[in-house]
């Protein structure tokens, strides 16, 4: 895995392909920005938490979603979901990753994950 700054993700301002990631027939769609971090931090199970919420009516109808996951001061980590005014939808706890960054946020609109 490489080191955080060794993964810049300020040149993903936009998209040029989109990626199917999914379980069956429950799906999301990864831009460029959410592939890479998926594949250079191994992070596809960060992508994996997001679409096994999506299986709750009240996520899957939201429209826009803001996730984040960040690193706890003890120990751990942290997921959440908020519609974009800090209301939180869903929150799960993780003992341990080698995730590379301390915190991370990104979007999903009507199902494709975006900008980090």
């Amino acid at each position: 895995m490489k080191e955080p700054k060794e993964l810049n993700l300020q040149y993903f301002t936009g998209t040029e392909n989109y990626y199917t990631h999914g379980i069956g027939a429950l799906k999301i769609l990864l831009t460029d920005g959410c592939k890479y971090v998926a594949e250079e931090a191994q992070a596809y199970w960060l992508f994996d938490i997001v679409l096994s919420y999506q299986m709750h009516t009240h996520i899957r109808n939201e429209a826009f979603q803001h996730w984040e996951l960040k690193k706890q001061l003890q120990e751990g980590w942290m997921i959440t979901c908020d519609v974009g005014d800090r209301k939180i939808l869903a929150k799960q706890t993780i003992s341990y990753s080698d995730f590379p960054f301390i915190i991370i946020g990104f979007y999903m609109v009507d199902s494709v994950s975006v900008k980090f």
